[in-house]
């Protein structure tokens, strides 16, 4: 969990999800704690390192990642309609 806790922040990524094939130990759980959150501009803050197991992800669990919806916001709030025409003066 170090070395991909230092991946994440290496890369300078929002955050990381762990799938794993069985629970997560207590040193597991509490070094993705000590990994703190992060605040998207639209949404309310989540655990930057994220565990999940194959069964929660077979139960229907769902990853909690707002990031996509995100992105997408600022795509519309960037997107303007002052792109010279070519017939322009």
């Amino acid at each position: 969990m170090g070395e991909f806790r230092g991946t994440i922040e290496r890369e300078g990524a929002a955050c990381g999800i762990m799938i794993m094939r069985h629970e997560p130990t207590k040193p597991m759980i509490q070094e993705a704690k000590e990994a703190g959150q992060f605040k998207p501009e639209y949404h309310t803050a989540f655990d930057r390192l994220q565990i999940v197991t194959v069964q929660q992800i077979l139960d229907g669990a769902r990853m909690n990642l707002p990031l996509m919806e995100e992105v997408a916001k600022k795509a519309q709030k960037s997107k303007k309609n002052d792109q010279p025409t070519l017939l322009s003066e």
